[in-house]
Formats: structure tokens, C-alpha cells, sequence
């Protein structure tokens, strides 16, 4: 079970592609099955990789959730974000941004989502990541009352 330590350790250098790699299968194992239960020799197992590889990601099994967290909610963010970008008229842009946030949900899928409410350091996240989309949404709105 994850504890809700809230404190944040971001990684101190840019993930190596093999890192990359463990990461996106990390992923894969959270939208599938509840993290919390999964004991870390077991994720490494399943990544056939060691603990110490886990370790180097992140320093606890806490840790590596909250990266994990952290890499899919930013990867909502610049996706909706580039959506939300495109040339069109505000409402059109408004409408492409929400379209891309709730796309992007749907797949990481609820359980995850509720796991990440569960724990306090990546429902602070959660919160973060609520409030910009809350802010991208406010510029939109703005922009098309300005136009």
C-alpha cells in the first residue's frame, strides 16, 4: 500500500531511453491495476529489470508513483495544451482543448485517477494539474469575449 507521503522528489537528471522505457510500462501497469498493491520486486520482475533499477528512478515505491503521475498529468497538459493551440476561433479552440483533456482522461481510466486522489503527494498533483486546466480554460474563454 502506498503511504501519502506528500513530498515531491523530482528526478535529478533527464530519464536514459531505457528509463523512458520502464516509465511507459509503468504506465501500462497503472491504468491496468491498482499500483498501491504491487510490491516493487514484483514491478521488477515484471519490467525484467532489477530493484536497483526501479531505485534509480525513483528513491521509494512512493516516489515512482508520483513520477509516474506526475509523466501522465504533464502529458495531458501539453497535449490538450497544443490542441487548444491550434488556429481557429476561440470557441473552436475551447472546444478542441476540452475535447483533448477529457480524451486523454478517458485513457489513463478512472482507477488510476482514483488512486491518484488517494495519495497525498499526487492529489496534490492532481490539484496542480486541475487548477491549470482551469487557468487554460479562463484564457480561452477570455479570448473569445475579447474577439
Amino acid at each position: 500500500m502506498l503511504t501519502n507521503a506528500p513530498e515531491h522528489e523530482p528526478p535529478d537528471r533527464p530519464a536514459s531511453p531505457r528509463q523512458e522505457e520502464l516509465l511507459d510500462q509503468l504506465e501500462a501497469i497503472t491504468q491496468a491495476e491498482p499500483f498501491g498493491q504491487l510490491a516493487v520486486g514484483e514491478l521488477a520482475a515484471r519490467l525484467s529489470c532489477s530493484r536497483a533499477t526501479l531505485y534509480a528512478l525513483a528513491s521509494s515505491k512512493e516516489q515512482l508513483f508520483l513520477r509516474v503521475a506526475d509523466r501522465v498529468l504533464a502529458r495531458i497538459e501539453r497535449v490538450a495544451a497544443a490542441d487548444g493551440a491550434r488556429p481557429g476561433r476561440p470557441t473552436e479552440r475551447l472546444n478542441a482543448y476540452l475535447a483533448s483533456v477529457l480524451a486523454e482522461i478517458r485513457k489513463i481510466g478512472a482507477p488510476l485517477v482514483a488512486e491518484i486522489r488517494a495519495n497525498a503527494a499526487t492529489r496534490q498533483r492532481l490539484v496542480e494539474f486541475q487548477r491549470a486546466i482551469v487557468h487554460e480554460i479562463r484564457m480561452l474563454v477570455e479570448a473569445g469575449i475579447a474577439s
